[in-house]
């Protein structure tokens, strides 16, 4: 199980799990097990048509890391280093009213 600000997930679950901790839909689940991305069980009895098709979250969440772009990822970065907004940054200025709008 992966322990994330106190919260274990699961290591397997089904496509209900995988699509409220990733928002993948069923489609795209079994896509990607079907082209062997991502690990699956089946849980069925012998001589049984049906079953349940569980997940590996683990597999998933390492899929999706694996199609990370922009750097390596650090779960410590809590922010820009300099204390500046990515949008300054950018060049964009952005500027914070002291008065609220409702007054």
């Amino acid at each position: 199980m992966k322990e994330t600000s106190g919260y274990i997930r699961p290591e397997w679950g089904d496509a209900k799990a995988v699509r409220l901790h990733f928002g993948l839909c069923k489609t795209t689940i079994y896509r990607l097990a079907d082209e062997g991305k991502i690990r699956t069980s089946s849980l069925r009895e012998r001589g049984k048509l049906r079953g349940k098709r569980l997940f590996s979250l683990d597999s998933i969440a390492a899929f999706i890391e694996s199609r990370a772009t922009g750097g390596e990822f650090d779960a410590s970065f809590q922010g820009n280093p300099e204390g500046e907004s990515d949008l300054t940054q950018k060049g964009v200025r952005v500027e914070v009213s002291e008065t609220s709008p409702l007054t």
